[in-house]
């Protein structure tokens, strides 16, 4: 009986044995399953994370931009103002330099027979084709004439020093006689 006892007794704990080594790796599996589930949650963790950083970046970077687009905005407008007001200022001027040319038929005929008993056979009509085509064409006077010549083309009133006012630059204009001057010279010059 006694042996009969002991094997009893053995296969109980080799049964026992068996249950517990079966209850190790039991608890091993879950144990990595479980690790294994929280590995995937703080990779999805840094994923979000991750995601959250780029989204911010994101939005910095538009923020930025947005920033950058207002700002180009506000110059526009203020580029829009600007050119506004130089096109009231050239549309005044013009509308001077249109009532500056009104005159009458005596003053024209005035000017006409000045044009052609005098100022012809002066010194001056050599310079005139120059002088007169850059001051109709860019109110100016070209670099090659020479201060003196545009002195006397001043002081012979047909042409004039003008300040605009919205751009601070001198520039030349006709006067009266020499938008007439002009007028005549054109008229009586054949084109080539």
């Amino acid at each position: 009986y006694i042996m009969f006892g002991i094997d009893k007794l053995i296969n109980w704990a080799i049964g026992k044995r068996r249950k517990n080594a079966f209850d190790l790796k039991e608890k091993d599996i879950n144990n990595k399953i479980t690790i294994v589930k929280m590995e995937a949650e703080l990779d999805s963790a840094k994923n979000n994370h991750r995601n959250l950083l780029d989204l911010n970046n994101l939005y910095g970077q538009h923020e930025n931009e947005i920033i950058r687009i207002k700002t180009d905005i506000r110059s526009l407008f203020e580029s829009v103002g600007n050119i506004k007001n130089n096109i009231d200022a050239a549309a005044i001027s013009k509308v001077e330099e249109q009532s500056q040319f009104d005159y009458d038929y005596k003053e024209e005929g005035e000017f006409r027979s000045k044009y052609h008993s005098e100022f012809i056979s002066t010194d001056l009509f050599k310079y005139f084709p120059s002088i007169g085509l850059s001051v109709s064409k860019s109110k100016s006077i070209p670099e090659n004439i020479n201060e003196l010549v545009v002195e006397k083309f001043i002081t012979e009133d047909i042409i004039k020093r003008t300040h605009d006012a919205s751009t601070d630059k001198y520039y030349m204009a006709f006067t009266k006689k020499g938008y007439s001057f002009w007028k005549q010279y054109l008229a009586s010059t054949p084109l080539e």
